[in-house]
């Protein structure tokens, strides 16, 4: 595990609850450090999502980045029982219509130890203001997806 990335997520992460208390929402953002040590911080540069992180894979290329973060709120659905988890995945619906769903901001990101992600449930009382739970460092055996081998290879180039 990076300490640099756990770092960063958890400076993202004091930075967002302060968003988050203001806003009661945050929005999608990419936030990168560059091999001389500047932070960016800055929306997705599309709507889209496989676009967005194909121009930041490039973006990332090219402003020689050493690690990166994608800040946003999301879905999450703990399934323990894979029957009823194969079901769901089955079925097609989104993770927001499972019946155990919850609402987080979800900071996924990456250097050249590897990726890690962590979260935050956005709790939104009856009454009073929404704000976050906890931040919580999730544990994977195996990560794919859009989010994964962002970061430019060691010795290749874009063609």
């Amino acid at each position: 595990m990076s300490a640099e990335l756990r770092s960063l997520i958890e400076l993202a992460s004091w930075k967002i609850e302060k968003i988050f208390r203001i806003r009661g929402e945050i929005l999608a953002m990419w936030h990168y450090v560059k091999a001389d040590g500047e932070h960016v911080i800055m929306p997705p540069p599309a709507a889209d999502k496989d676009t967005s992180c194909t121009l930041m894979r490039v973006l990332f290329e090219i402003d020689n980045v050493v690690r990166y973060l994608f800040i946003d709120e999301a879905w999450m659905a703990h399934i323990e029982d894979d029957a009823k988890l194969a079901d769901w995945l089955k079925s097609g619906h989104p993770v927001r219509e499972h019946p155990k769903r919850r609402e987080i901001v979800v900071f996924a990101g990456e250097d050249s130890e590897g990726a890690m992600q962590a979260h935050r449930d956005i709790i939104r009382p009856q009454h009073g203001k929404p704000h976050l739970g906890s931040l919580v460092f999730d544990h994977f055996t195996e990560s794919q997806g859009r989010l994964i081998g962002m970061l430019p290879r060691k010795g290749a180039t874009l063609q």
